[in-house]
């Protein structure tokens, strides 16, 4: 079980958010929630997450403004982050550059998702992963 484990998200739709929490919640992760970027840095300061789920495109602060704040921290920017869009698709190399270790185009199959968070929060390297698996399970 994952209990000790907290994800993130990061996403201005709460629909969105509230899936992600009922794909993960049940693998054992505890799920945070913030709706903008600025909302995120308070929650990530507060309770430096395992790992984030980020959206790019939000209100008041975007991901790719969460993602300049977090390397600029060296404590926060050891926190894998995930892209998690409808609008991101790229390199891996180029993923590595923004900050973030992996990305997660919109839509996704909720097995997709479970398998990249457990392969991100398992100890040992964490590789750059990309998946374009679309749909439903």
């Amino acid at each position: 079980m994952c209990a000790h484990l907290t994800i993130l998200v990061v996403d201005d739709d709460a629909a969105i958010r509230a899936m992600l929490r009922r794909i993960l919640e049940p693998a054992g992760y505890q799920i945070l929630e913030a709706a903008d970027g600025l909302a995120a840095l308070e929650q990530i300061e507060a309770e430096r997450p395992d790992l984030i789920l980020l959206d790019m495109i939000m209100p008041r602060l975007d991901g790719w403004g969460v993602l300049r704040a977090l390397q600029q921290s060296p404590p926060l920017a050891t926190i894998p982050v995930v892209l998690v869009s409808g609008h991101i698709l790229a390199e891996d190399s180029q993923v590595r550059a923004w900050g973030a270790v992996a990305q997660l185009p919109k839509p996704f199959r909720p097995t997709a998702l479970r398998a990249l968070v457990a392969e991100l929060l398992t100890p040992g390297e964490q590789p750059v992963y990309s998946t374009q698996s679309t749909g439903r399970d």
